[in-house]
C-alpha cells in the first residue's frame, strides 16, 4: 500500500471503530450502574 490517501482512510476507519466500542461500552456500563442503584433504592424501599 503505498497511496497515503487509503492509508489515512484505513487509520480514520480503524479510529472511529475504537470510538465506537468505546461508546457501546460507555453505555453497557452506565446502564449497569443504573440498574445497580435502582436495585439498591427498590431494596432499601422495602
Amino acid at each position: 500500500m503505498t497511496n497515503p490517501d487509503i492509508a489515512d482512510d484505513m487509520a480514520a476507519n480503524r479510529q472511529t471503530i475504537g470510538d465506537g466500542a468505546r461508546w457501546i461500552f460507555i453505555m453497557v456500563r452506565d446502564a449497569l450502574e443504573y440498574e445497580a442503584a435502582r436495585a439498591a433504592l427498590k431494596g432499601i424501599a422495602k
